[in-house]
C-alpha cells in the first residue's frame, strides 16, 4: 500500500506539473508518504549492545516483516505477529457445540477468572461435583494422561495425580490448597484425556470438561486465592486450547494465549518465577514449584511463537532450577533426558524470539547467527530421528524423536521465512544468488527434513495414535505447504522448483492420510494451494515456455503487488549500535548453496544431518473450490489474492 500511495502521488505531481510552476500544497514533501516506514525507536544517541550490529554496515539486509492487523466492523482488532500458526485467524465457529453440550446453562455462564461469590449459588458448585465420572473411569483417564505427558511437556506427577482423585472422590486431604482448585485440575485432566484418546465424536465431552475445570477453579477464585495448583490448571487449559480443534471455539488459539498470561501473572504474584529456597520451602515443594514454572515458561513460550506476540515473561526475571533429570532413556551415559533437552530449548527460543521477532528487526548477519546457534544446539544420540526402515515398538519414543526435530526445524523455518519471502521477490529466477540465498536453502532444508520426520514418524506409529488427532504435527505442515507451494510458483525454473514439488506433494499426502485435526476444512485451502504449484510448473515445462517470467506464470492479481505475501515493506536502515562481530553462516548451508548453484542436485541428505530417506513425490489429482480462509498472519494478502 505504501509504494502503491507514492507511485499515485508521483504520478499527480507529474500531471499536475503540466498545468503549473507550483507545487500542489498537498503534494509537498512533508505531506507525502515517506517511502519506507518511520521508526518511532531511532535513537539520538546509541549506547554499544552485543545484539546489535555497527550502523555504518550497509543493512538493505533488514527485514521488517511485522505481521498482520485486523480491524472488525464493531472497531473489534487483532494482531498476529510474523511467526503466527497458520490456522489461528481461522473464523469456522461450530455453534452445534452449545445445542449438543450436557451443562446446564447456569454452568456455562460462570465468569472466569473471578465472580463475585454471592454470584455462585451453591447448588452450582454441586452440580460441578455431579458430572465427576466414576472413579474407576477417572483413573484410567489419567492413566492415559500420563502416556500423553511423556510426549508433551508437564509438571504432574502420577504421585500428584492419586493425591488429586483422593480429593475429588474421597475428600481426603489436609492439603492447605481449595478443594476446587485440586478438582478443576482433575478436570482439564479429562479434557485432555478425552481429547486425545476419545472417540472422534467426544470433542464435546471434552470441551464440557474444559468449562468444568474453568468453573470449579472460579468456584474460590484464583486471583483471591493463588496456589500453586491454580496456576498448573491454568496452564494445562491453555495447553488445551491449543491443541483442541478451533472449530468448536474459534478465539481458542487466542485464548490459550490470554490463558498463559493469566497464569503468569498469578505465577508471579507468588513468587514462583524464584527458587523456592529463597523461601526456605521444603525439598518436595522446592521441586514442585520448579516443574510448575518450567512448564509455564514453556507453554508460554511456544503460545507467544504460535502467535507472533510477545511472551509473558523473559529470563531475566527468572531465577529458578530446570526440574531434576531424572527421567529413565534408551542410552544412559549421561546425556539429557527428553524432558529437560526440551526446557532447555526453551531456554534458546526464548532468545531467538527477543531478538528475530522484536519491533526493531536485526541485521541478517545476527539471523545467521541464530540459525548456527539453533542448528549446532546438540541433540543427544537417543534423541535423534534415525529410520531404518521399520515399524517400531515404542511410539512414544518416535514421537518425542519428531518433537525434538520439528521444534528446531519449526523455528529454523520461522526466522528465514521473511527473507526467503524477499529473495523470490527480487529474484524469482535464481533466488539462491540472491543476497538471501542462504535463508532460501535453510527454509528449503527445514522444510524437507519436518515433512520427511513427520512422514516416518506417521508410519512407525499405530493408525489413529493420538497424536496425529492434535494440530501439533498438521499446523507444521500447513507451514511448509505454504512457503513451497510459494517456491515453485515463484521460481518454477529453478534448480529448487522440483525438490521443492516433491516435499509439497509429501506434506499434501499427509494431510490427506489423517494427520489434519479435527476438520477437512483446512485440506480445501490446502488442495488450491497444491493445484497451484503444479499449474505453474506445468507451464514452466511447456515447449513455448521459454520466455516465461514470474508474473506471467503467476496469476495477474497477485502478480500486482507480490510483496503482500510477506507483509513486507522496503527494507529499511538498521538503528542498531554494535561493535559485535557474528559468527559466520553455517558452512553447510554455504556448500548446499553453492551446489544448487552450480546446477548440481539438490542435496536430499544434507551433511551431519539424519538420513529420512530420498522423498518420494505423490502426485495426486487435487481441486476444489475457492473458499474463505486465511492462513498464517504473514501470507494474509497472499491468500486473499489466491481468491480464498
Amino acid at each position: 500500500m505504501r509504494r502503491r500511495i507514492r507511485e499515485l502521488e508521483q504520478g499527480l505531481s507529474e500531471v499536475y506539473a503540466t498545468v503549473s510552476n507550483e507545487t500542489h500544497p498537498l503534494l509537498v514533501e512533508e505531506h507525502r508518504m515517506p517511502s519506507s516506514a518511520p521508526s518511532s525507536n531511532t535513537p539520538i544517541t546509541a549506547t554499544p549492545s552485543p545484539m546489535h550490529p555497527d550502523p555504518s554496515v550497509h543493512e538493505a539486509d533488514v527485514i521488517n516483516s511485522f505481521g498482520t492487523l485486523s480491524i472488525g466492523k464493531k472497531g473489534d482488532s487483532c494482531f498476529y505477529g510474523a511467526t503466527a500458526r497458520e490456522e489461528n485467524t481461522r473464523q469456522n465457529f461450530d455453534a452445534s457445540y452449545f445445542r449438543r453440550t450436557r451443562l446446564n446453562e447456569r454452568i456455562l455462564s460462570v465468569p472466569f477468572p473471578e465472580a463475585s461469590p454471592e454470584l455462585i449459588p451453591p447448588d452450582i458448585r454441586q452440580m460441578v461435583y455431579g458430572h465427576l465420572p466414576p472413579f474407576e473411569d477417572a483413573r484410567g483417564a489419567c492413566e492415559l494422561f500420563m502416556n500423553y505427558s511423556s510426549y508433551m511437556t508437564s509438571s504432574l506427577t502420577r504421585e500428584e495425580l492419586l493425591h488429586i482423585l483422593e480429593i475429588a472422590y474421597h475428600n481426603k486431604s489436609a492439603d492447605p490448597e481449595p478443594a476446587t482448585h485440586h478438582l478443576g485440575l482433575l478436570f482439564i485432566v479429562l479434557a485432555l484425556s478425552r481429547l486425545l484418546y476419545g472417540e472422534n465424536n467426544d470433542t464435546v465431552d471434552s470441551h464440557d470438561y474444559f468449562v468444568l475445570s474453568r468453573v470449579a477453579l472460579t468456584l474460590d477464585s484464583p486471583v483471591a486465592t493463588t496456589t500453586v495448583t491454580a496456576v498448573q490448571t491454568i496452564v494445562y487449559m491453555a495447553e488445551y486450547l491449543e491443541l483442541s480443534d478451533v472449530h468448536i471455539d474459534p478465539t481458542s488459539c487466542d485464548r490459550a494465549w490470554m490463558y498463559i498470561g493469566i497464569a503468569m501473572k498469578l505465577a508471579h504474584s507468588i513468587g514462583l518465577h524464584l527458587g523456592g529456597q529463597r523461601f526456605r520451602l521444603g525439598q518436595r515443594e522446592i521441586k514442585r514449584r520448579d516443574r510448575v514454572f518450567w512448564h509455564l515458561f514453556s507453554t508460554d513460550t511456544w503460545a507467544s511463537f504460535t502467535s507472533g506476540r510477545p511472551p509473558s515473561t523473559s529470563l531475566g526475571f527468572v531465577d529458578c532450577n530446570l526440574p531434576d533429570d531424572n527421567e529413565a532413556y534408551v542410552g544412559n551415559d549421561g546425556e539429557r533426558s527428553w524432558a529437560r533437552w526440551n526446557y532447555e530449548f526453551i531456554k534458546l527460543l526464548s532468545q531467538v524470539m527477543a531478538t528475530a521477532f522484536t519491533s526493531r528487526p536485526p541485521p541478517y548477519a545476527a539471523i545467521l547467527d541464530l540459525d548456527r546457534k539453533l542448528r549446532d544446539f546438540d541433540v543427544p544420540a537417543h534423541l535423534k530421528l534415525q529410520w531404518t526402515g521399520q515399524m517400531s515398538s515404542d511410539s512414544l519414543f518416535w514421537i518425542k524423536r519428531w518433537v525434538v526435530l520439528s521444534n528446531k526445524e519449526w523455528a529454523l523455518l520461522n526466522i528465514h521465512r521473511a527473507y526467503f519471502t524477499q529473495a523470490l521477490r527480487e529474484n524469482p529466477h535464481d533466488p539462491l544468488r540472491h543476497r538471501y540465498g542462504l535463508s532460501v536453502m535453510a527454509l528449503y532444508r527445514s522444510a524437507f527434513r519436518l515433512v520427511e520426520g513427520c512422514s516416518k514418524t506417521f508410519q512407525a506409529c499405530p493408525p489413529n495414535f493420538p497424536f496425529f488427532r492434535t494440530n501439533f504435527a498438521s499446523s507444521k505442515m500447513l507451514s511448509v505447504v505454504i512457503v513451497m507451494r510459494l517456491l515453485v510458483t515463484s521460481a518454477p525454473k529453478s534448480n529448487l522448483a522440483m525438490p521443492a514439488l516433491d516435499i509439497l506433494n509429501n506434506a499434501v499426502a499427509l494431510l490427506e492420510a489423517g494427520i489434519e485435526s479435527g476438520s477437512t476444512k483446512n485440506m480445501e485451502a490446502v488442495r488450491n494451494l497444491h493445484r497451484e504449484a503444479r499449474e505453474a510448473v506445468g507451464k514452466a515445462l511447456r515447449p513455448d515456455a521459454a520466455g516465461v517470467t514470474f508474473s506471467s506464470i503467476m496469476s495477474e492479481h497477485l502478480a500486482t503487488d507480490y510483496r503482500a505475501v510477506s507483509g513486507l515493506e522496503a527494507p529499511t536502515p538498521s538503528h542498531h549500535v554494535s561493535a559485535y562481530s557474528y559468527a559466520p553462516p553455517d558452512p553447510q548451508l554455504v556448500q548446499q548453496v553453492e551446489m544448487a548453484r552450480s546446477g548440481a542436485s539438490i542435496p536430499r541428505v544434507f551433511p551431519g544431518q539424519e538420513d529420512f530417506g530420498v522423498p518420494v513425490g505423490q502426485d495426486k489429482a487435487s481441486g476444489g473450490t475457492g473458499s474463505l480462509y486465511i492462513l498464517d498472519a504473514s501470507w494474509e494478502d497472499f491468500v486473499a489474492q489466491l481468491g480464498f
